[in-house]
């Protein structure tokens, strides 16, 4: 019997799913840290989301919505535990 033997050639994709879902957690951690920062001094939520988009290069705004609503959940709780509102 006559084989016939032939090479595809093709490209490996070495990152995986769980690779891929950590860069994106962790591009969102850093999204929540600038928001985080950005509130401390004092911008208000509007210029902090466009701060954002413009740095995470975000087309979705609802991505910087959700970093902003956390920090500022995050100060919330921190204020709350100074000011001795929340138990430990």
């Amino acid at each position: 019997m006559n084989r016939m033997e032939y090479t595809v050639r093709a490209h490996a994709n070495p990152r995986s799913t769980e690779d891929r879902l950590l860069t994106v957690s962790r591009g969102f951690q850093s999204m929540k840290r600038t928001a985080h920062n950005r509130l401390i001094e004092g911008k208000p939520s509007k210029a902090v989301i466009s701060h954002l988009q413009n740095r995470y290069m975000v087309e979705n705004w609802r991505w910087c919505q959700w970093a902003l609503l956390d920090a500022q959940t995050g100060i919330a709780s921190q204020t709350m535990k100074r000011r001795g509102l929340m138990g430990e």
